[in-house]
């Protein structure tokens, strides 16, 4: 493990984030265990490479469609359902000066943002009437939380970044496309969410 740690070191300083990885991290476990990665080396590569590719599209979209980009206001963005941190770590140098906070359902995850990614994070809830924010954000950014969800809750947990947003917020996400035209008439805010495509692991 010793090796891995080293090569983990290697590639985060490429990226200028830190190498710190949680053994619970679920992502990081199915990536290197992922059988098409010839070897640990390319599975961690793809690990911080994805992150940071994550974090470029994010800084894209806002760029494109959020109002008052480039106008030097700070930031306001809640990444929902961060897990433990593998696009959380490449945020604060790719969106330069953007308040960021990171929201997760488990403790330990969101502990590991803060101890070892250095970033402040907020526990969310099993339930999705029970997630209260104490600020609005400009953005709400959840990657692969909505495209996990069954279509009984699916709604429900669709209004929590509604009931946070700042009047000219914006929500990407990876989202199932069936969803979307439905919530376009149930849901007015969902109008200002933008779905962003996940780049898929080679088969």
């Amino acid at each position: 493990m010793q090796e891995l740690l080293a090569v983990r070191e290697e590639v985060a300083r490429q990226y200028r984030v830190s190498p710190a990885v949680h053994d619970e991290d679920l992502i990081w476990r199915f990536v290197l265990q992922y059988p098409t990665f010839a070897n640990p080396e390319a599975a961690i590569g793809y690990y911080f490479s994805d992150g940071a590719e994550s974090a470029r599209k994010l800084q894209s979209v806002i760029g494109q469609h959020l109002p008052f980009a480039g106008s030097g206001r700070k930031l306001r963005l809640l990444e929902f359902a961060s897990g433990y941190g593998m696009v959380t770590r490449h945020l604060a140098s790719v969106l330069g000066g953007a308040e960021l906070i990171p929201c997760d359902i488990h403790q330990q995850a969101v502990d590991f943002i803060r101890d070892q990614l250095g970033q402040a994070a907020v526990l969310s809830r099993h339930a999705p009437e029970e997630v209260v924010f104490d600020q609005s954000f400009d953005v709400v950014f959840a990657l692969s939380f909505f495209s996990h969800m069954p279509e009984a809750t699916f709604s429900r947990w669709l209004a929590v970044p509604g009931s946070s947003f700042d009047s000219d917020a914006r929500a990407p996400s990876t989202m199932p496309e069936r969803f979307q035209p439905r919530l376009m008439h149930t849901i007015p805010w969902v109008r200002r969410v933008y779905c962003v495509q996940a780049r898929p692991l080679a088969l």
